[in-house]
Order: structure tokens, then C-alpha cells, then sequence
């Protein structure tokens, strides 16, 4: 008869109106809530899936060499800045992931540092340099990373305020985010949590456990100050001689030739960076069988690394 039983007994239904008011109140709230969300989560959806457009806007960006990371390869038959280099590794792909008309919309030409800001060492817009010796767009500003900043900020001050042909709109690179760079120019943060840089060193030098040792064969003549080297036009020298009184570093122009040249030649016996680019560093070379000095002193990666970081980075 379709009555509900126990125990075959008919028992009793309890009426809606018999439920607890709180009850009833309840269920009204959550279906109501539930009617909101759907109404309002595709919105949100929505809102987080459209990131901020640049409305197609176009910029001249410096960019900083860095191995792997952002690898620039000079074309030798070109005619302009835009075709005379090629640029590829990590920093490019995700510069044009980010500028895709479906991100944030805009288009730039990138260039080398063209030597010319305030910063570059030698800078071609001093009067005492000599530019017969030294090119626009030369291989020995590719990893000056002060010199490509300054192609940015000087727009302001040795430009006086007028665009030039070298000044640029933004630079692209591996940065440290110090506050003298903050106080000129906005950065991205692109790891979290933010990310330091832990410094090493590598090279042919032997019996140095830690950046205290280096300062001590330095002071006591057992290592010349001149063959501890970094890179120069960098924030990196400033960062480490302020954290360590009494430890010279000489600053070396120049990319990853350069640096093993230097360790051949034995002009440099130490060469601090951050920690994971002289591994990679000795790796690379190690690969391909320039793993010594012409003395046959292997190059390798020294002691331990600094416990403490300089800044955050910033790409």
C-alpha cells in the first residue's frame, strides 16, 4: 500500500512543516549560495584568465648574455642591428610566451648592449675612449650587465631625456634586484618564493675551504689579489669586496672564452659567480676537454659556496 513500515507497523511520516526552522534555514542559505557561484565563478574564471594587455605596444630591449639562458650569436652577413644577431635559450621563449597576442600583446626587436650607456666599460660615449679599437654592439659588452641597464636609465640623464638609437626600453637578463637598481628601475620576480643567488667559486686554486680562506691567502701573499677575478661591470664585485673587507677581486670583460682563457693562461686562478653557472661552467668544459690549465692544474669548482645571498634574482 506503499505506507512505510517497521517492524510491520505502518509508522508515522513527520510533515515538512515539523522540521527545525534552523534546518530549513540551512538549506535555503546553501542553495542560495550554490545559485551564486553559479553565476559568479565563470566571471572569475574569466578575470583570471585575461592578463594585463599592452595593447600591442612595441619596445627595444638590451638583452644580457648568459649561457643557456640567453645565448646571442652574431650574424656576420647583416645589414641592420635587427638581423646582425641571433638570440635563443630560455629567457628568449619565455619573453615571447609572454609578449603573444593572447598574453600581453606586444612586439620588440631585441639588441646586444650597444656600449654606448654610461656604465659600459669602455663607454663609446665618453670623449676618452677610443672607438677605433672598440665597436658598437662589441662581444665584450654582451655580459655587462651595469652597461645594459644603463642603456635604459641614461635616457633620462646622458641622453637628456631624448630616445637615441642606443637607448632602449627595458633589459633582459639574469638581474640582481639591489637597491640602487631599484631605485632606478622596476623588476619582475619570476620565482617564488623569490630566489637568491648563492655565490661560488671555481677555478685552479687549491687549499681555499671558504670565502674567509680567500681573504686569508690573499692577506698573507699566498695567492696574488690580481688572479681572483669576477665578472666585471656586474654588481657582484661591490657586493662581495663590501661583505668580505679586505678581499680584492679584479673584474674580468668577457664571456665564458674568456674565463677559461684566463684560467689557462693562469691570470686568473679564482673566479667567483653564482653557484650553479660555475658548475655548469666546469661541466661544459669538462665536456669538452678543456678541463686544465697549461700547466696541466685541473679547473674546478672551490670549496664551499657563500652562505648567504646578495639579492633576488629578477629576469
Amino acid at each position: 500500500d506503499g505506507v512505510p513500515r517497521r517492524n510491520g507497523r505502518a509508522t508515522r511520516m513527520r510533515p515538512f512543516r515539523n522540521q527545525h526552522p534552523v534546518s530549513v534555514l540551512n538549506k535555503s542559505l546553501a542553495v542560495t549560495v550554490l545559485l551564486l557561484l553559479l553565476l559568479v565563478a565563470p566571471r572569475m574564471v574569466e578575470a583570471q584568465s585575461s592578463p594585463p594587455q599592452l595593447k600591442g605596444q612595441h619596445f627595444a630591449i638590451t638583452a644580457l648574455a648568459e649561457p643557456g639562458f640567453l645565448d646571442i650569436v652574431e650574424n656576420g652577413d647583416a645589414t641592420s642591428i635587427e638581423h646582425r644577431f641571433s638570440f635563443s635559450g630560455y629567457l628568449i621563449e619565455m619573453m615571447a610566451a609572454i609578449a603573444h597576442p593572447q598574453r600581453a600583446n606586444f612586439t620588440y626587436t631585441l639588441r646586444p648592449p650597444s656600449g654606448h650607456g654610461s656604465m659600459c666599460v669602455p663607454s663609446l660615449s665618453s670623449e676618452s675612449t677610443n672607438t677605433t679599437t672598440t665597436n658598437d654592439y662589441a662581444k665584450e659588452y654582451h655580459t655587462q650587465y651595469n652597461c645594459g641597464a644603463s642603456e635604459v636609465h641614461d635616457v633620462t640623464t646622458l641622453f637628456n631625456g631624448t630616445t637615441t638609437l642606443y637607448s632602449t626600453d627595458m633589459y633582459l637578463g639574469m638581474y640582481y634586484v639591489t637597491p640602487s637598481r631599484q631605485l632606478i628601475n622596476q623588476f619582475t620576480i619570476p620565482f617564488l618564493p623569490p630566489f637568491s643567488g648563492t655565490l661560488a667559486m671555481f677555478g685552479t686554486a687549491t687549499g681555499i675551504a671558504n670565502f674567509d680562506t680567500l681573504v686569508q691567502h690573499q692577506v698573507q701573499g699566498l695567492l696574488d689579489p690580481q688572479t681572483t677575478c669576477g665578472p666585471g661591470g656586474s654588481a657582484l664585485i661591490d657586493f662581495v669586496v663590501q661583505s668580505f673587507p679586505g678581499l680584492q677581486i679584479r673584474g674580468l670583460f668577457g664571456g665564458e672564452d674568456e674565463i677559461y682563457q684566463a684560467f689557462y693562461d693562469g691570470s686568473c686562478q679564482v673566479y667567483i659567480t653564482d653557484g650553479p653557472i660555475a658548475a655548469q661552467f666546469v661541466l661544459r668544459r669538462s665536456r669538452q676537454d678543456q678541463c686544465t690549465n697549461n700547466q696541466g692544474q685541473p679547473i674546478g669548482v672551490i670549496g664551499d659556496p657563500m652562505h648567504f645571498g646578495l639579492s633576488h634574482y629578477a629576469i
